[in-house]
């Protein structure tokens, strides 16, 4: 039992990874990425009990921020603010319009952009895909035994 058990640990932590690299993945294509900040706070904890396999993802609230997006006059920030500068510089904008950019900040909205719905159905696509192509594999196998015999 304690041998499945670790099998399970090791193919649904391998799940995990792929998860945070799916993740990171559409943060970039969001073009949700300056610092990459964000994706390097995600890590995973994989939970075996007797009737489940859970694989948590953690990270940064940022994800939530980006999600839900922001109301103008939400976020108030100083020209000064280290998080503004390493994103300003990130983005390749000159820290001398640091307060214009805060200011801009602060009067403009921003929507939400989806990232952890389109995780979650890639995440469903690939083990889709992974669970089909294992079905065939042993089905072939299956018909090769058979047909050996």
């Amino acid at each position: 039992m304690i041998f499945l058990k670790n099998i399970l640990e090791q193919r649904f932590q391998n799940l995990g990874i792929e998860l945070i690299d799916i993740t990171d993945e559409v943060l970039e294509e969001k073009d949700k990425k300056a610092t990459g900040q964000t994706a390097d706070s995600l890590r995973i904890d994989v939970v075996v009990t007797v009737d489940a396999v859970e694989v948590l993802l953690y990270g940064s609230d940022v994800i939530n921020k980006i999600e839900e997006g922001r109301e103008s006059g939400e976020v108030i920030i100083s020209g000064d603010d280290p998080g503004l500068l390493r994103w300003m510089s990130a983005r390749g904008i000159d820290a001398r319009f640091r307060y214009a950019v805060a200011k801009s900040i602060f009067d403009n909205p921003l929507d939400g952009v989806e990232i952890i719905s389109v995780v979650i159905d890639e995440v469903r696509e690939e083990f889709a895909d992974k669970a089909l192509e294992s079905v065939i594999k042993s089905f072939s196998f299956s018909i090769v035994k058979e047909t050996v015999i």
